[in-house]
Formats: structure tokens, sequence, C-alpha cells
């Protein structure tokens, strides 16, 4: 379960109550876009050993009517399932978008709820959920907390145990630290076809940078801007091997295998754009 490795402290407690035999029937997750809620929510529905066509999940906002809680939602939870799953779960995703009365309308109800039922919110703003409902997930109203850059890094470790760091702290920049975001990323990255968009940068820099180098324009040279030197460096030594017989393109190749690591070790802008011009020169 991947979310549990940024969100241990909800994850430890349902697993508690389940191994407890008391699970929850109603549970409420509460934090911000993306963060892991809707995770959580399928990870305790498959704990739960509800199978998919006993589990209904909606976006509250698109289905928010009076009558379609009265209509749907409540006789499924109070009458047990025909065949399949002996359990039957709701996903109820921005549950605040459900209108007060149609929120009382499910609170009324809740007193007839049998026990195969279960219901777990996610909801971005608790304040918009009536009182009196908010009240009756009791103890099992979890606010999910921001994860920690740490716990970013220990999620990628876990995914991609052989990832390189620098491509780990792309990941976790390009995310925004959203673990929906997140794990979109990494499942790119595994399939490979993630590109970071640094490297996209870095792609549109090095083709100004080699106009400029044809022009043998050296103040403009200099004025190019590169926000990783490492991967600029890699992505002209690759140009090179893709046309050894263009003139240029020999000198970046020998320039920069001459030069690197021992003068490249820090990557110094003044040492990079030197040896650039110096390339220019020699073509």
């Amino acid at each position: 379960m991947l979310i549990g490795v940024t969100q241990n402290n909800v994850i430890d407690r349902l697993t508690k109550l389940i191994e407890e035999g008391n699970p929850p029937h109603l549970v409420l997750l509460v934090g911000s876009s993306g963060i892991g809620k809707t995770t959580i929510a399928k990870w305790y529905v498959e704990q739960l050993g509800i199978t998919p066509d006993a589990v209904e999940h909606i976006n509250c906002v698109d289905f928010s009517s009076v009558s379609y809680v009265r209509e749907v939602v409540l006789p499924s939870l109070q009458n047990p399932p025909i065949f399949g799953s002996t359990r039957i779960a709701w996903i109820l995703d921005e549950f605040h978008g459900w209108a007060s009365k149609a929120q009382d309308a499910l609170l009324v109800e809740l007193e007839n709820m049998l026990p195969h039922a279960f219901i777990i919110a996610a909801s971005t703003e608790p304040q918009a959920i009536t009182e009196a409902l908010r009240s009756r997930f009791g103890e099992h109203c979890y606010t999910l907390t921001s994860p920690s850059r740490k716990s970013l890094t220990t999620l990628i470790k876990t995914e991609i145990p052989n990832i390189l760091p620098q491509d780990g702290t792309a990941l976790i920049t390009e995310s925004g630290g959203n673990v929906r975001t997140l794990l979109g990323l990494i499942a790119q990255y595994k399939a490979g076809t993630y590109v970071s968009l640094a490297a996209n940068d870095t792609t549109k820099s090095i083709n100004t940078l080699l106009d400029y180098m044809r022009k043998k324009d050296y103040p403009a040279i200099m004025s190019v801007r590169f926000e990783n030197w490492y991967m600029t460096y890699v992505q002209l030594g690759m140009l090179a091997l893709k046309y050894p017989n263009e003139l240029l393109c020999q000198n970046i190749l020998t320039s920069f295998t001459n030069a690197w690591p021992e003068k490249m070790a820090n990557a110094q802008e003044l040492v990079f754009k030197g040896i650039i011009i110096s390339i220019c020169q020699k073509s």
C-alpha cells in the first residue's frame, strides 16, 4: 500500500482495528487535494475484503441531490447484498459537495444502516459538512497532513529502489509535494515515459546554445542560462556522438571529455562557458 509510507498514522490505526475485528463503518478522511484520501479509502475497502462489484465510488459534487441519496445510496445501506460480497462500501469523494438537505437525509438513516455497510468519505472542506453528520464519524475522522520531504523520498525509493538521487529530487520538485501527482510521475518513470521539466528546459537551452555557437556569438553564449549543468554536458556529448563528422561536435566531445570531471566537477558557469567558447574558436 503505497500511501501508507506518507500516512502511516492513519494506515496503522485502521489496520489495527481490522485485525481486532472492529473495523469502523464510518470513516472520514480530511485533507488537501492529492494528499492520499481516495487512495487510503480504496486501500481500506480492499482490506475489508469487499469485492469491486460491491463498491460504489462517486464524487458527491456530481450526485448532490436529496433524491439520489434517498433513492440510491440509502437503499444499498439498508439492504444486504443479493450476491457476491457479504459487505458493501460507498467511497464518497468531495463529501462536502452534498447540500445540507442531502447530508441530513443520510444522517437520519444512518441509524438503520446494516452491519454489512461501510461509508468512507473524503473531503477538502470539512467545514461544509454539517456538524451533526461530522460528529457521527466520531474518532474516525482523520486529518491527513502534508507529507514531509523525507516521507516522499521513502515513497519513491520503495517503488524505485535504484533511482538516482537527482531523479528522485526532480520527481519531488515536479510533484510539488502532491502525493497523487508524485504517484503519477513514479508510474511514468517506471514505464520509461518520464521526461522531467528540467530536461525539457535544458533541451531548449541546448538548442539555443548550439545556435549561438555556430554563429560564434560569444556575448550571447555568455547570456544562456542552464538549470542543470551536468545534464547539459551529457546532452552536448550525446549530440557530438550523433554527428561525429561535424567539426563543432568533434570539438564538443574532445573538449568535454578532457575537461570532465576535473575542471567541471563543480559545474562552474564561467568554466563551462569558457570551454564552449574555446570549442567555437577551434571550429
